[in-house]
């Protein structure tokens, strides 16, 4: 998990998404699935843009939910890891300018 938190992650460029009140909905082109994200999950996502580490995006998640550090940091990282599986999202070393 720690090897993750240090990544940074970007959204694929050829994926579609828009927010529905609380709730992101993402299609991915290759198989037009809908994916739809619970209020965390689209917390989570809303903060991903390329520019931000995993461990930065579960420092600003740690603010607003009442979770141990640990807890946030195991959950965001599966969530980030499960979306990068679905083509949804993408990790690397360096921000993405």
């Amino acid at each position: 998990m720690s090897n993750i938190l240090n990544k940074y992650v970007s959204k694929i460029d050829k994926i579609a998404y828009r927010t529905i009140v609380d709730e992101v909905v993402v299609m991915t082109p290759d198989d037009s699935m809908l994916h739809t994200l619970n209020s965390i999950g689209s917390d989570i996502f809303s903060n991903i843009n390329g520019k931000k580490s995993v461990k930065e995006i579960c420092d600003i998640i740690y603010k607003d939910y009442d979770a141990t550090e640990e807890k946030i940091a195991k959950d965001v990282s599966k969530f980030i890891s499960e979306l990068v599986k679905k083509n949804i999202l993408s990790l690397s070393y360096a921000p993405v300018t």
